[in-house]
C-alpha cells in the first residue's frame, strides 16, 4: 500500500491464544502457544507487548512464542553491569531447552538477534530483522556518541529523551497521537544512574 494512511484494523480471524508470564534469569517472558519456538525481541522503547500481536498470530498458527521484556524493561529485573544481551538470550534458550529457535528482532532487538546468530548458529533456525541496523557502535565515533547518551539519560531522565525522540520513531503519516503514545511507553532506562519509577 502506497497511500499516506494506515489500513483500518480488522477483527482477528484466529482465536486468541492464552498467554502466561515466565521469568528466566531475571528476564520476564510472555509465552504463548506450543510448537516450534520463536523468540521475539523488542527495540529500545518497547516491551514484550510490542511483539504481542505478531506473537498471537504465530502462536495461533502452531508456534510457541516467547516475547521478552529486555533487562530493565517492563517486568524484567534491572541489568547487571557489563550485561551481554546476546549471551543472555543464548542462556535463556538453553535454560528453556528450546533447541534451535526462530529469532525475531525489531530495531535493537534485531541487533541482538544478529549477534546471537553469528555467535551460535546452531541455536538459531532463522532470523527476522524488522527495522534493524548493524548497531550504532560500528565505528569508534558512533560508539562514543552512544556512550555519551548515558550521562544525558541520567541527567534528564527517560521521559525527556522519549519526548524528544518519539516523533522520529514513527512514520510521518502515522496518526497524530502515535508519537505521544510512543513517548509515554518509553521504559525506565537500563543505563546506570537511572531510576525505575512506580507505574
Amino acid at each position: 500500500m502506497r497511500s499516506g494512511s494506515l489500513p483500518a484494523p480488522t477483527a482477528p480471524s484466529t482465536p486468541a491464544v492464552a498467554e502466561r508470564r515466565k521469568s528466566v534469569h531475571g528476564v520476564s517472558l510472555v509465552v504463548r502457544g506450543e510448537g516450534i519456538p520463536v523468540f521475539l525481541m523488542h527495540g529500545i522503547g518497547g516491551a514484550a507487548s510490542s511483539c504481542g500481536a505478531l506473537a498471537q498470530l504465530l502462536s495461533a498458527h502452531g508456534y510457541q512464542t516467547f516475547c521478552w521484556d529486555a533487562p530493565g524493561y517492563g517486568e524484567s529485573a534491572a541489568p547487571t553491569d557489563g550485561l551481554d544481551h546476546p549471551s543472555l538470550v543464548l542462556d535463556i534458550l538453553a535454560t528453556l531447552g528450546l533447541g534451535p529457535a526462530h529469532l525475531f528482532g525489531t530495531s535493537w532487538g534485531g541487533v541482538i538477534a544478529t549477534t546471537v546468530a553469528a555467535r551460535a548458529p546452531e541455536a538459531v533456525r532463522s532470523i527476522v530483522l524488522a527495522d534493524s541496523t548493524r548497531g550504532s557502535g560500528t565505528t569508534h565515533d558512533t560508539a562514543q556518541r552512544m556512550l555519551a547518551r548515558v550521562p544525558e539519560l541520567a541527567a534528564v531522565g527517560p521521559e525527556s529523551i522519549a519526548a524528544r525522540r518519539a516523533s522520529k520513531l514513527v512514520s510521518p503519516s502515522a496518526p497524530p497521537g502515535w508519537p505521544k503514545l510512543s513517548g509515554r511507553t518509553w521504559p525506565p532506562s537500563a543505563c546506570p544512574g537511572s531510576r525505575r519509577r512506580p507505574p
